[in-house]
């Protein structure tokens, strides 16, 4: 081994052992890293489940109330929504939308 100002140049074999060194660090860390997306993904994939799940629950909950308020059966709701909607976008002025429920 030759030593040139604050640089040791040898036969190669350091070097190699080197790249081997921070080529396994940076696989640690990509393994690291790609648990870390999984996991991460998985809880991703229980948080969507559940607001799903809600999603739906407040769908059916709105549902019943559109049909409560228009006396119509719950399963017709659907069919009946986009003339509902109609209906009560083209009557917006004269609705009372500052009433509580009950009053």
């Amino acid at each position: 081994m030759t030593t040139t100002g604050a640089v040791e140049v040898g036969d190669g074999g350091e070097d190699q052992w080197t790249r081997e060194r921070m080529a396994e660090d940076d696989l640690v860390l990509l393994r690291s890293r790609v648990y870390a997306y999984q996991k991460n993904d998985e809880e991703l994939a229980m948080e969507l489940a559940e607001d799903k799940s809600k999603t739906s629950a407040n769908e059916v909950l709105c549902k019943k109330v559109i049909a409560i308020c228009c006396n119509i059966q719950l399963d017709k709701v659907d069919e009946m929504l986009v003339s509902l909607t109609l209906a009560v976008e083209s009557d917006g002025a004269s609705l009372d939308l500052s009433c509580d429920a009950g009053s």
